[in-house]
């Protein structure tokens, strides 16, 4: 059964994500490169999990967090540019 999320629930759950990492590997990003190569790795095991689990839901949500996670800290790192004509203001 599919549970929805808030966008502030998904947030905290990235945030969470965020914490962990800095927490396993505080010296900071890796390039943008591998963070790419970080992302298309767990989108595999994604995917693995979604072929393979006994709950695929789970355990491919869980590794959509992940994959959040490594995306939130590459643009932290290494600038976020926002999409023109949808610009929110940062704060």
């Amino acid at each position: 059964m599919k549970k929805e999320a808030t966008r502030a629930e998904v947030f905290a759950a990235i945030e969470s994500e965020r914490r962990y990492q800095d927490k396993v590997w505080p010296e900071g990003a890796p390039s943008v490169g591998d963070s790419i190569l970080l992302v298309e790795e767990y989108a595999l095991k994604a995917r693995a999990a979604w072929a393979t689990e006994a709950a695929p839901e789970m355990e491919a949500l869980d590794i959509m967090r992940k994959i959040a996670g490594i995306a939130v800290r590459c643009m932290e790192v290494h600038g976020a540019p926002q999409r023109a004509g949808f610009e929110v203001e940062a704060g």
